[in-house]
């Protein structure tokens, strides 16, 4: 899970400060299992969060809005549940943004490369590197 630079008093100043909203899919999912569609929908609608939008594998949502989506998560599953994704992560519907990580990686390695070299296509938020020993 990527970590969210803190938000200024007044909201975001300066670029776009934005993650892929697939990123939040998992705990999506889980919460629909655990608590029902209507129930998902109306929390994260209270919180400002369109349901939609975490559905789609190309919406983008400001850093403050997947703020925003995390709280509500935290709170209805836990605060565990950001740290351990479980068996959500692999679900096949949250596999989706990732089919070309998975396609190109022989080893995890690989795959951490695969990430921080196209760091742009997961967020808007800043830059992933891997420290090469």
């Amino acid at each position: 899970m990527p970590v969210l630079p803190s938000i200024p008093p007044g909201g975001v100043r300066g670029g776009k400060e934005e993650i892929r909203a697939a990123l939040l899919k998992p705990y999506l999912l889980r919460l629909r299992k655990e608590r029902g569609e209507r129930h998902a929908s109306s929390v994260l609608l209270t919180a400002g969060v369109d349901p939609q939008a975490l559905d789609s594998e190309s919406a983008w949502l400001s850093a403050s809005r997947a703020r925003r989506a995390l709280r509500v998560f935290a709170q209805e599953l836990g605060e565990r549940s950001l740290e351990h994704r479980g068996s959500w992560a692999l679900h096949p519907e949250t596999l989706g943004t990732h089919m070309r990580m998975l396609r190109a990686a022989k080893t995890p390695h690989d795959a951490y490369q695969f990430l921080a070299a196209n760091g742009s296509e997961w967020t808007r938020v800043g830059t992933w590197e891997i420290d090469e020993p």
